[in-house]
């Protein structure tokens, strides 16, 4: 490979390691707590039209975990860009948690909401109030060694308008 190539690739390569770095969103004032309530459970778990779970159970179903999550936002505590692998369903337990789908785009759900989380749907949590917010969850996901290693998957930033 010339010079020039050597110096091209070694430009991607930073590129890429550099994008990746800023694409990804971590959150922050988040306590979360993950356990496995069953692996490899055979059960097929699909979403309809966004919004409605449905879940069969038999011997030839694919096996999946399921994983409950509790978490606590913190006053000003965001989830960080990111989907679920698998669907599931979160309830919010006490306070007011606001989900941004693109950035900018807030809908607020208070105590008593159930929220369907949809594989592949990009989202941000937060507590936009000054007390914190509790939300339980529980997902229905791939097996996975750790059981329940899957839980998320970091996503960038959605931008775009509002509908």
């Amino acid at each position: 490979m010339s010079m020039k190539g050597v110096g091209l690739a070694i430009a991607l390569a930073c590129v890429l390691a550099y994008n990746g770095s800023v694409l990804a969103t971590s959150g922050s004032g988040v306590t979360l707590s993950n356990k496995v309530v069953s692996a490899a459970v055979a059960i097929h778990a699909q979403t309809m039209a966004n919004k409605l779970l449905l879940l069969e159970v038999g011997n030839d179903r694919t096996p999946v975990n399921i994983v409950n999550v509790h978490q606590t936002f913190a006053p000003g505590g965001y989830s960080g860009w990111h989907t679920h692998p698998g669907p599931g369903f979160v309830i919010v337990e006490q306070g007011t948690i606001t989900i941004e789908t693109t950035v900018g785009c807030f809908v607020d759900y208070p105590q008593g909401s159930v929220l369907f989380a949809v594989p592949g749907n990009i989202l941000n949590a937060s507590n936009r109030t000054g007390a914190p917010v509790v939300l339980d969850g529980y997902f229905f996901l791939p097996t996975f060694d750790p059981p329940g290693g899957n839980f998320r998957v970091d996503e960038p930033a959605q931008y775009g308008s509002c509908n």
